[in-house]
């Protein structure tokens, strides 16, 4: 078979299937129609939130930065269960107020009526096993509802506005009028029912509804999504609840910095105690010890220290000086005055004066030597005068040197009395270095706390939040559940690929005989044709078959053939009538003999009573006119009363053999219809004594565990004259088993396209 027949072969279940897939895609298209219109719409709101964030955020300008003492960089996946955990949605829940849900009970669905019920249920007190539970209200009149906890309409009866007591709740019921007064087309008298629920299982339920994500993992914005019944509650809470983060966040941010300002408080009085502590000892060290400025003091007396040493030297100096003058004048008592480099050391004024008159004496000397002689007065004189400035000048000089002497002996009493203030300096710096770092401690702890106790106060009284909503949901307008359109679609397709499935998979369970193809693959014995199912050209198809059979040789002066199956039921009977009437319509005489005393059913094929009983054929002088039934022109039947194991009793006789020759002498076909092979051995019989037996499948109706049949049986019994038979087969089958459905018949040739359609409908899906 070629490939175009293989593929064919594949979709001959699925064409013939069609009406099945038609009912099945009508059913769930159907289905999905009405569960769409039962079905509760769902509603998605979306809030999305800006985290701050400390490097990049409005906090990390100056002028917020140290707003938050406690600010980090945020961890997105922290805020996202922050935003779902039970603390958050708690006090959403507690911002929208209500714990009621009220229904509205339809013929297929209940309908949450959120702001628009028109009872308000007002409960004092409630138990906890009352939480959660259904309560249904059927409206009767303006003045009076019946209440009960099932859905039956016996309820108890009470009016508006009265107190019930129910399961240990205590409730009242009253009207909405505000809604009932605003809507003159309102019906009132309906079956509703509430449920009052505790806390925990509304947020089991909102967080079902709930979902918080990041945008990106790089981008500090969290997504809020949250799906509702309600429109307007799916919107709400998203917005309450992106709300009550905010206010979170800063409620929190403001309490921690609240309790810290209290804790730098409580610290600031320690540490100004331990301040004052410091400065008393340090108060009280200097003024013990009378130290101002230890360092500056120090400073001080090593300069003092210094300039006293460099006055000594200087005196030293010049006490040197004046040493060496002394001893020039002792030695020279005449020209000590040219001695001159021995004076410069020695600069008092009085001294130096006294050299000055000494010189301008002398000059005077020489000026008085040029007009008179030495031994006169006046050089003597100006000689006397200069003597008496020398001696003069001598006395200076040792007054001067006594006052040096004196000098030095109190400058060295300085000194070693300022050198006194330096014994134990290192024991008071370090006792006073000790003092100072506590009190430095103490002094940048207070600073620090002070520092602290500002910004956390700043904290603590600046109400601002740096997260944002940077998107409000707003009351969505279409649901996000399945849309009925799509619904159908996808239940249309559901339907179509299942009811596939179940075709192929009913094909593949049944395993049965369908094609030529199937026969010559299972069965070695060669096929003499097919049958196709029953039709308006059934009688063609037959006399194909006849025509065949002479063809191929089989067809000789008196033809005996048998016709068997493996199982009842396959058409034998069928098969029999119809090839008889083929046989005679192309004029051969044919005799058809009912063989299946088991279930004989060949007297029915052509309306006629089964009187016959077969044993007749034993008798010793037969005669074949009480047997033989003319049916038409050259078609002649052996009808057959049945009974069990009859056919053993007639097969086996032994005139059996030449009273049917008598019988059968005068025909140029006999056909026999013979019992299934496989549930009565005479079938075997019969073929050993026919001269071709036809081994008949039907389509659709034989297993495929039979096709091995025909070829034990010609083994076992000796039976070489067997072909197979496939009757039944599908009208898109030509005589060969190849399915060609209308392409290339006869009957087409002049039909236009719309009838040629027509016809291959009829061939393969109708057939």
């Amino acid at each position: 078979m070629n490939d175009s027949q293989n593929i064919k072969r594949l979709l001959l279940p699925l064409l013939k299937g069609i009406p099945f897939l038609a009912i099945l895609l009508v059913v769930a298209l159907f289905a999905a129609y009405r569960y769409a219109k039962i079905m509760v719409p769902k509603y998605q709101s979306i809030t999305k939130i800006k985290l701050d964030h400390t490097d990049h955020g409005i906090s990390s300008s100056n002028l917020y930065k140290d707003f938050d003492v406690f600010a980090h960089v945020n961890k997105v996946k922290a805020e996202e269960e922050l935003l779902t955990s039970n603390v958050l949605i708690k006090k959403a829940i507690q911002a929208l107020g209500s714990n009621i849900k009220v229904f509205r009970i339809g013929e297929f669905r209940k309908s949450e009526l959120y702001d628009e019920s028109p009872i308000i249920i007002q409960f004092d007190t409630c138990p906890v096993n009352f939480y959660n539970k259904e309560i249904y209200v059927e409206i009767l009149d303006e003045e009076y509802f019946s209440i009960s906890e099932l859905k039956a309409k016996n309820g108890q009866r009470c009016q508006f506005g009265e107190e019930i007591f129910l399961s240990g709740a205590k409730l009242r019921i009253v009207l909405n009028r505000d809604l009932i007064d605003g809507r003159a087309d309102f019906h009132l008298q309906d079956l509703y029912s509430f449920k009052i629920q505790n806390e925990m299982s509304q947020v089991a339920d909102i967080k079902s509804r709930l979902d918080v994500q990041a945008v990106d993992k790089d981008v500090a914005v969290l997504r809020l999504v949250y799906e509702d019944e309600v429109p307007t509650r799916a919107a709400e809470f998203v917005n309450t609840l992106a709300e009550a983060y905010i206010k979170d966040y800063v409620e929190h941010r403001t309490e921690s910095a609240s309790i810290t300002v209290d804790f730098i408080d409580s610290q600031l009085d320690a540490v100004k105690s331990k301040l004052r502590k410091s400065e008393s000892r340090i108060e009280s060290y200097r003024l013990d010890k009378n130290i101002i400025n230890t360092r500056q003091e120090t400073e001080t007396d090593l300069r003092k220290i210094s300039q006293l040493k460099i006055q000594l030297a200087n005196l030293e100096m010049n006490q040197a000086a004046l040493d060496s003058l002394v001893f020039y004048i002792q030695s020279e008592q005449v020209d000590f005055l040219n001695k001159a480099p021995n004076f410069e050391a020695f600069n008092d004024l009085l001294s130096t004066e006294l050299v000055k008159q000494i010189k301008a004496a002398r000059a005077e000397k020489r000026e008085v030597l040029l007009k008179y002689t030495p031994g006169s007065d006046e050089v003597q004189l100006v000689e006397q005068k200069i003597q008496d400035l020398v001696n003069y000048l001598k006395e200076s000089i040792n007054n001067t040197r006594k006052n040096i002497r004196i000098k030095r002996k109190q400058i060295d009493n300085a000194i070693i009395a300022s050198e006194k203030v330096f014994e134990g300096l290192p024991t008071k710096e370090k006792e006073m270095m000790i003092m100072e770092r506590d009190f430095q401690l103490n002094q940048k702890v207070y600073n620090f706390l002070t520092e602290k106790r500002t910004e956390a106060a700043i904290v603590a009284n600046a109400n601002m939040a740096f997260h944002r909503i940077i998107e409000k949901a707003e009351i969505p307008k279409e649901s996000v559940t399945i849309k009925s359109t799509f619904l159908m679609v996808l239940s249309g397709f559901l339907a179509l690929v299942f009811g596939i499935a179940i075709i192929y998979l009913k094909e593949y369970v049944k395993g049965t005989v369908n094609s030529r193809d199937q026969i010559e693959q299972g069965s070695t014995v060669p096929v003499a044709g097919i049958i196709k199912k029953n039709g308006s050209d059934q009688e063609g198809h037959f006399i194909d078959l006849a025509s065949s059979l002479y063809l191929k040789k089989k067809v000789n002066d008196s033809l005996k053939i048998a016709l068997t199956s493996s199982i009842s039921g396959e058409g034998k009977s069928y098969v029999t009538a119809h090839l008889g009437k083929a046989f005679a319509k192309l004029g051969y005489r044919t005799l058809l003999i009912d063989f299946n005393s088991y279930s004989p059913s060949l007297h029915r094929k052509f309306e006629v009573q089964n009187t016959i009983d077969l044993r007749l054929i034993n008798e010793e002088s037969v005669d074949k006119n009480e047997l033989i039934t003319n049916i038409s022109e050259h078609l002649d039947l052996i009808t057959n009363q049945g009974g069990q194991n009859i056919n053993g009793g007639i097969l086996h006789h032994k005139r059996f053999a030449s009273n049917f020759e008598v019988i059968v002498q005068d025909y140029d076909i006999v056909i026999i219809d013979t019992p299934a092979s496989a549930l009565s051995p005479d079938a075997m019989a019969l073929m050993q004594k026919a001269d071709l037996s036809l081994y008949l499948f039907k389509a659709g109706y034989t297993r495929k565990q039979y096709l091995l049949n025909p070829d034990l049986i010609a083994e076992e019994y000796g039976i070489n004259n067997m072909m197979t038979l496939l009757n039944g087969a599908h009208k898109a089958m030509n005589f060969n088993g190849n399915y060609t459905g209308s392409s290339y018949s006869y009957k087409l040739k002049n039909e236009n396209l719309k009838g040629r359609i027509s016809r291959y409908i009829r061939s393969y899906i109708k057939a």
